[in-house]
């Protein structure tokens, strides 16, 4: 375990972090490339009551410290709304994702297809979490 205080972008934390190393060194990998002109979509998978949801809030909080709670999403539409309103580099957490899972030309999949190209003008972090 490895206790940080700064973003790979050098911004101080509000709190302390422990990340595992191995995980603090692909955030950062993935932090450069986003910073390259590279997406970042991370799926969180598991089971519930896993702690995905707090997983992904401290890892994300690690790539973006200014991450707040209206980029914590829910549906399709606060999705598109927190892709529209978020500056460049900033982390989106789409929790409780698995609404995507369903038929493939649902809104959720449609919202995703269409936003995903803003992503890409934007270079945000994505994680999806199931």
């Amino acid at each position: 375990m490895v206790k940080v205080n700064n973003s790979p972008s050098g911004k101080e934390l509000p709190c302390e972090l422990y990340l595992d190393g191995y995980l603090k060194s692909n955030l950062d990998d993935a932090y450069k490339l986003v910073n390259k002109d590279w997406d970042y979509i991370v799926p969180i998978v598991g089971y519930e009551g896993d702690g995905k949801s707090v997983f992904a809030q401290q890892i994300g909080l690690y790539l973006d410290p200014e991450l707040v709670l209206d980029r914590i999403v829910f549906t399709a539409e606060q999705f598109e709304e927190a892709v529209d309103k978020s500056p460049k580099f900033s982390v989106i957490i789409w929790d409780e994702a698995d609404a995507v899972a369903g038929n493939w030309y649902d809104q959720q999949m449609k919202t995703m297809k269409r936003k995903f190209k803003t992503i890409r003008d934007k270079n945000l972090i994505i994680f999806l979490v199931t």
